[in-house]
């Protein structure tokens, strides 16, 4: 009995702990919205620490470029686990 008082007020302390950082764990970079043009980077936050840096002259953010709408086409839906797919060079998936 006296076990597993013990472990019941660990398990209390630990449970009370985490809520307690989940509560005081700030979110310290705002959501922006993603630049969609053309040419411009989609990531606009800044760097997570001051001390970050690009790892070679010229390393950019990628910069957003438009791509042509895809078809997507189902051959099957009555595949529980397919086990293999294979891309075929002019296309097809077999």
């Amino acid at each position: 009995m006296r076990h597993a008082k013990g472990r019941l007020v660990t398990l209390g302390i630990l449970a009370f702990g985490t809520v307690l950082v989940s509560v005081s764990v700030k979110n310290t970079y705002a959501a922006a919205e993603p630049s969609w043009r053309e040419g411009h980077a989609i990531e606009t936050r800044p760097p997570e620490l001051e001390s970050d840096r690009p790892a070679f002259v010229g390393q950019t953010r990628a910069p957003y470029h438009a791509t042509s709408p895809f078809h997507v086409t189902v051959l099957t839906d009555r595949l529980h686990a397919p086990w293999s797919l294979a891309f075929l060079p002019d296309g097809p998936c077999w």
